[in-house]
């Protein structure tokens, strides 16, 4: 129950909601192999073993082998879309047996995305003599400044980790719309597609368009068969300076806009649709 207690104390002080949590390995729980979730992976076969102690009458479950090499990673797979993560937190108890102390210190490593994995070392907490085995479980590891939409979390327990007892991974995410944000996941930094940032916001932009800046109207690309404002703008001037022209069809201008003209507008008719502000889309007709 120390355990138990403990990392619900370590989770609490991260002001993280519990349900959001993701407990990749559960506390006291995992006695059958089929009970990891399919979105996690362990390095090997060879760690696809299940080793119980007994502490104090208390049962306790690990999950490795005597031949596992958790220098290769726990991998989990996680989709935080729509989300973006601005760092990702772990939270592992994992076992080392030896038969006499000092217990090493665990070089322990994580990597979110493929990004270059960032390392630190575990200290012991507790050695357990009748069953020579030294316990690490104060110890935590953080990826941050990721500012991407997470999609797979590497965990690399360290050479000497045979056996995992429990991995709880926290995912701290930006506010809705920003691509990146402050350590206290308040302020937006920059914004994901579909929205631009106002002050320390990311407000989302008009339907009407794919991105947009500095307002919800002003497109700086448009979804399929729509166009922004500056290449209307470009292409009305194109069509003034050819109906200028009408009149002499041979002239050299002509035959250079007209050609500008055909690579902007390479078929059907173009129609600028008003806003309140200015003309900021227009539609091909097929």
């Amino acid at each position: 129950m120390q355990k138990l207690f403990f990392s619900q104390q370590r989770i609490l002080i991260q002001n993280f909601a519990i349900k959001e949590i993701i407990c990749a390995l559960a506390y006291n729980n995992t006695q059958d192999i089929n009970q990891i979730d399919n979105n996690l992976t362990l390095p090997s076969l060879n760690c696809y073993n299940i080793k119980n102690i007994n502490s104090n009458g208390n049962l306790y479950y690990g999950i490795g082998g005597d031949n596992c090499d958790y220098r290769q990673p726990i991998v989990i797979n996680y989709n935080s879309s729509p989300y973006y993560a601005q760092r990702v937190f772990i939270l592992p108890f994992q076992w080392v047996f030896q038969s006499s102390t000092p217990c090493p210190s665990v070089t322990t490593s994580i990597s979110v995305n493929n990004l270059t994995p960032k390392s630190t070392q575990f200290q012991l907490t507790q050695y357990f003599n009748p069953i020579h085995l030294c316990d690490y479980y104060t110890s935590s590891i953080v990826y941050d400044n990721v500012n991407q939409l997470v999609t797979k979390i590497s965990y690399y327990p360290g050479q000497e980790t045979k056996y995992i007892e429990q991995l709880y991974i926290l995912i701290f995410k930006c506010p809705l719309g920003c691509s990146s944000c402050d350590s206290g996941l308040l302020n937006c930094q920059s914004c994901a597609d579909g929205y631009y940032l106002n002050g320390i916001s990311c407000l989302k932009c008009n339907s009407n368009c794919l991105t947009c800046i500095n307002s919800s109207n002003y497109c700086l690309s448009c979804p399929t068969k729509k166009y922004p404002t500056q290449q209307l703008i470009f292409m009305n001037a194109f069509g003034n300076l050819i109906r200028s022209d009408s009149q002499n069809y041979e002239s050299p201008r002509y035959k250079l806009v007209n050609i500008s003209l055909n690579i902007l507008q390479t078929s059907g008719v173009y129609y600028p649709i008003q806003s309140d502000v200015h003309n900021d889309f227009f539609y091909w007709s097929q």
